[in-house]
């Protein structure tokens, strides 16, 4: 495979990565946006509180474990018979009030995520714009690539902030008889990628250095 054809398939799939990414920040956002219109319209519909500024709660999954042994019972249909199994709720999907800490973090972390992701895929295209033009080893792909690694590196910690946030309401607010609540769902969180990433980066920040110096010493 001769420079044209490699360049060519490289941008072939840059421009697959590129559509992905977006592709995949379009449904998150959605899915974000959705959690939070069924959470409102929730709110709207409970009647577990007494002001109307009260009714727009938010909605948690929340996880719980049981304090003793559980006495529920299900019928469990068998062949010829009906027999009771006992079972134990893990998680459960209630209301809570918003803190203004938990307001914040929300807000904040919705427009860090959407900023960060939307000037992360603009730097892919910069890399690959470069990459397509041969100019690889260069200082300006470092500050493209460290864009997007410690990018997404700010993303995991602000998703990581926000569910805290989310769990330190769930568990001022929330009891269930009978059981502990020991915090919320988390959102999915992939410390290793987001690590490995960066070491990656920085393996060809320090690659790039190298050329560089061996360069001038020729």
């Amino acid at each position: 495979m001769n420079n044209t054809q490699f360049m060519k398939h490289l941008s072939i799939l840059g421009i697959l990565v590129i559509f992905a990414l977006a592709l995949n920040l379009y449904f998150a956002i959605g899915s974000n946006f959705n959690d939070f219109k069924q959470g409102f319209e929730d709110g709207q519909k409970s009647s577990t509180y007494d002001t109307q500024a009260d009714s727009h709660g938010f909605r948690a999954e929340i996880r719980v474990t049981p304090i003793s042994t559980p006495s529920d019972s299900l019928n469990l249909q068998l062949p010829g018979k009906t027999v009771k199994a006992p079972y134990q709720v893990s998680e459960v999907t209630c209301l809570i009030k918003e803190t203004p800490t938990m307001l914040i973090t929300i807000i904040f972390s919705a427009l860090g995520v959407i900023v960060l992701s939307v000037y992360g895929v603009y730097c892919l295209i910069r890399v690959l714009i470069c990459i397509t033009r041969q100019d690889i080893f260069s200082r300006r792909n470092i500050r493209w690539l460290r864009w997007i690694a410690y990018g997404q590196l700010a993303v995991t910690s602000l998703s990581f902030l926000l569910n805290w946030s989310i769990e330190q309401a769930v568990l001022a607010q929330v009891s269930l008889p009978g059981y502990q609540v020991t915090g919320v769902t988390p959102i999915p969180l992939q410390w290793d990628s987001v690590i490995l990433i960066v070491l990656l980066t920085e393996i060809f920040a320090t690659a790039v250095k190298i050329k560089e110096e061996n360069d001038l010493t020729i």
